[in-house]
């Protein structure tokens, strides 16, 4: 099963079912009889899930799609300071180019370049962060840590960092000890 979901006895699944009835029906009564209906469903339901001897949980599976995008993220973390084009990665992933395309649009509604994009920002974002990253990778500056990540404009660069984290590579920097 496909599914990140618990299954409930026929006996839990009937007292639920009539408590959300007599919230229907009753949807004139008071506020007050309405809230403790809607607390009877919430104890209902928390109860039939954590009565676990009447419950069964199946695990969540991941579809190949969603492997080959969780593939891609850490490909992303691994080799993000090398300049990778997408039909290098649709190699080295093994599919092609438009199932990765796919896979993307789907998981995050953006495509793979631009969430390996985010991904160098992320990276640059903890670089920025950790006065040690830096003097271990002997980057001292902003411009070293943006090129290192292969941001070859500093201008989109700075944008894109603006964007996604609010502040600017400089403003991350000097909050983080230079």
């Amino acid at each position: 099963m496909n599914c990140n979901s618990a299954q409930i006895t026929p006996c839990q699944h009937e007292k639920l079912k009539i408590l959300l009835e007599s919230a229907i029906k009753q949807s004139t009564t008071s506020f007050f009889k309405r809230q403790q209906i809607g607390y009877l469903i919430i104890k209902e339901f928390l109860d039939s899930c954590t009565n676990s001897k009447h419950i069964t949980f199946y695990p969540f599976e991941l579809t190949q799609r969603q492997l080959l995008v969780s593939n891609l993220i850490q490909l992303g973390f691994k080799r993000g300071n090398e300049k990778l084009h997408l039909d290098d990665i649709s190699r080295l992933l093994y599919c092609s180019r438009r199932t990765l395309i796919q896979g993307t649009k789907d998981a995050y509604a953006m495509g793979p370049m631009e969430l390996m994009k985010i991904i160098r920002l992320e990276q640059v974002n903890w670089m920025l962060r950790s006065e040690e990253a830096r003097s271990k990778a002997t980057l001292r500056n902003v411009s070293d840590i943006a090129q290192h990540f292969n941001f070859n404009s500093r201008g989109h660069f700075a944008r894109a960092y603006q964007n996604l984290f609010e502040e600017s590579p400089s403003q991350t920097l000097q909050e983080n000890g230079t």
